[in-house]
């Protein structure tokens, strides 16, 4: 797997880089129950990844893990969204800047006012997607998908690697 790999998200391009393996199992154990509470089938993963879902079933499949989002406690949520986030740097001419500061009072914020919460999540899944594919296999289909579908009204999305 690539150390980074560059995505597209609105108008910016991101680079997303590799999380220690740490972090990795810390990630994944806080989002397992997240993918286990959806209900999808192992077939509805391998549409999902190859995109022969219709819109109709997206909106089925989503609705699990909103509602499954919304049972996590927001420490949990906070965990994985800051520690996703701190893997994403904005690309900027041949600069590369962190999307997340911290403040003197510990406490993490996007650096970027443009970035709304859709990108934020979308940014949160191509991270998850580039370092957990290999621990959770479907999360690579379902999370392409999601973002795809997601960011037909957003604008586009692309990856290629570095």
């Amino acid at each position: 797997m690539e150390l980074t790999k560059i995505v597209t998200v609105g108008e910016h391009q991101y680079a997303i880089h590799k999380m220690d393996p740490m972090r990795q199992f810390h990630v994944s154990r806080r989002l397992a129950p997240m993918l286990a509470g959806m209900g999808i089938t192992a077939s509805q993963l391998k549409g999902l990844g190859s995109g022969q879902v219709d819109v109709g079933e997206l909106m089925e499949l989503l609705g699990p893990i909103v509602m499954t989002m919304s049972t996590m406690d927001d420490a949990n949520m906070d965990f994985i969204l800051w520690t996703c986030l701190g893997y994403v740097k904005r690309l900027e001419g041949e600069r590369q800047q962190p999307i997340v500061t911290r403040g003197a009072d510990g406490k993490s914020a996007i650096q970027y006012s443009d970035i709304d919460m859709v990108q934020m999540l979308l940014l949160t899944f191509e991270v998850c997607r580039h370092n957990l594919a290999g621990f959770m296999p479907g999360l690579s289909g379902l999370i392409s998908s999601r973002a795809s579908s997601a960011t037909e009204t957003m604008g586009p999305t692309s990856s290629s690697s570095e």
